[in-house]
């Protein structure tokens, strides 16, 4: 009888390709023939190891298997080490508005006109690219998709007192309404508010803005299919602060009733797409966060993640590898204050697959998770450190955030601190580390992050402490930033771009990889 083990290895490698990473492992495992088989194969060990560090594999092109890999050790070595390619200082234009998305740094110069600047990448092959559109109308907010060469501009109102805002859906690369979109290629909404804030963010065929106003302190969530113009959902209340795309079917929320803060999932196949206050509207689950002690008011919350769920670089830069959609860390900073002026400043980092497990096993709508179902082991809360800038917000992509600090106080020498929440690299480090500790040591900069982090022991914020322990690799480097003031680090899938002053002059210090 024949069994599998007796087939040629050129059919059992093709065999084993059809299996996922996870049943690969599994495999190794099974006997030593088909361990020498997995790691022999570099189509194997490329599927395995992009995998482990939380890559998707990019479009057919002339890199084989081999050359991908190779790719692959240098990314990995290099981020493992923050050891960057190249620095390039870019001018900073005199404009309200920018953005850091998709590998794509924009900036607004004037009230008309966006210039931006593709960011390049040595080890990907992506060449950097600059351009500038100038517009009919006054900017005064905009976010962007470059995959889907979709530009979202609001316009400024011409009169003032006025509160419509016309949100413009263009082309990103000729600034002329874009082919896809309805026509016109407007999307119209008139909030109850005059003074606003936006916050913007796109996710496939979605485009979600966040009309807030702390004037009349409330606001105005809107949800479109920007290729219809349909209105997806509406929620207005002043308990949503923020949100987040979970999924390409969810959006995650931040609400806040006084001391309670929730993470709330709205299902949006299911949405209502009238206008419906933030205390009604429909959800599937609220994931609770601890209580705080009855004098405390959170005064501010925000949800930070990037890039959107379902997103992917053009098929036309041809990259080997590309972030994975399947996991996003999120970042949720909040703000409590006691006795009206004792501010303290903590933030929540979790996975969208933890709440995504639980969504997936919910039965019926509008479940309640308490903190102790989910939050213990599935998120880390520590103290916003001083260098995570609450305006240059971009510091997390992937499953990584990271922020600077100073040295010691006073000092003008900066490193650099990126976090990584990627589980899978978590759990390959830590099975290396427990074979021979001083070897790994030796060849890993990263420290591993695995003991539980209390927080609020001293009753400043929570009733009792809080104690969490999701795992984190922590990578540190010193900043190249001697010679100027730095202000905030932001990250992009092969940069980090440093906010820098010099002589009272802004530039950005891209740092390549």
């Amino acid at each position: 009888m024949l069994h599998i083990l007796d087939l040629p290895v050129e059919l059992l490698t093709k065999i084993l390709n059809e299996l996922d990473f996870r049943n690969l492992l599994r495999c190794k495992r099974v006997c030593r023939q088909l361990q020498v088989i997995i790691e022999d194969a570099i189509v194997l060990r490329y599927k395995v190891e992009l995998a482990i560090n939380g890559l998707e594999d990019g479009p057919p092109s002339s890199l084989g298997a081999s050359d991908r890999l190779n790719l692959l050790h240098q990314r990995e070595e290099a981020w493992d080490r923050l050891a960057y390619k190249t620095m390039k200082d870019v001018e900073m234009h005199r404009g309200e508005v920018w953005e850091l998305y998709g590998g794509v740094l924009a900036q607004g110069q004037g009230q008309r006109s966006l210039h931006f600047y593709r960011l390049p990448s040595e080890i990907r092959g992506i060449e950097e690219e600059h351009w500038k559109l100038d517009l009919e109308f006054a900017i005064r907010d905009f976010g962007m998709d470059p995959t889907q060469d979709l530009l979202v501009v609001i316009e400024r109102p011409a009169l003032p007192n006025t509160s419509y805002y016309p949100v413009h859906l263009l082309s990103l690369r000729t600034g002329k309404p874009h082919p896809l979109a309805p026509k016109p290629a407007i999307l119209s909404h008139t909030p109850r508010f005059q003074t606003l804030n936006f916050t913007i963010q796109t996710c496939s065929h979605h485009v979600a803005v966040l009309y807030h106003s702390q004037v009349d302190n409330g606001g105005e969530l809107l949800v479109w299919n920007w290729k219809t113009g349909d209105v997806v959902m509406a929620i207005s209340g002043s308990t949503v602060m923020s949100f987040a795309f979970l999924s390409e079917h969810h959006l995650l929320l931040v609400r806040v009733q006084t001391a309670n803060v929730a993470l709330v999932a709205v299902d949006l196949r299911t949405a209502r797409t009238e206008m419906t206050s933030s205390d009604d509207m429909d959800f599937v689950c609220s994931f609770n966060l601890p209580s705080f002690k009855p004098d405390r008011v959170v005064v501010d919350a925000m949800i930070r993640s990037d890039p959107a769920p379902s997103w992917k670089p053009s098929d036309d830069l041809q990259v080997p590898f590309y972030t994975a959609r399947k996991e996003r860390l999120l970042v949720v900073p909040i703000c409590v204050v006691q006795d009206h002026n004792t501010i303290s400043m903590f933030m929540l980092l979790t996975l969208s697959s933890v709440l995504l497990n639980h969504i997936s096993e919910t039965e019926q709508a509008r479940r309640e998770v308490a903190w102790d179902d989910w939050g213990p082991s599935g998120s880390r809360v520590m103290s916003v450190p001083p260098g995570l800038s609450q305006i240059w917000v971009c510091y997390v992509y992937g499953t990584s955030i990271l922020f600077p600090s100073r040295f010691m106080h006073g000092s003008e020498r900066y490193e650099l601190n990126v976090l990584d929440f990627n589980q899978d690299a978590f759990r390959w480090h830590l099975a290396q580390f427990a074979e021979d500790p001083e070897e790994y040591d030796k060849r890993n900069p990263a420290k591993l992050m695995n003991q539980p982090m209390s927080m609020g022991s001293n009753g400043m914020l929570f009733g009792e402490a809080v104690l969490t322990n999701l795992p984190f690799r922590l990578t540190r480097t010193e900043l190249p930033v001697q010679d100027r003031r730095l202000q905030a680090a932001m990250i992009s899938e092969d940069s980090v771009v440093l906010v820098t002053t010099e002589n009272n002059i802004r530039r950005y210090r891209i740092l390549t990889f």
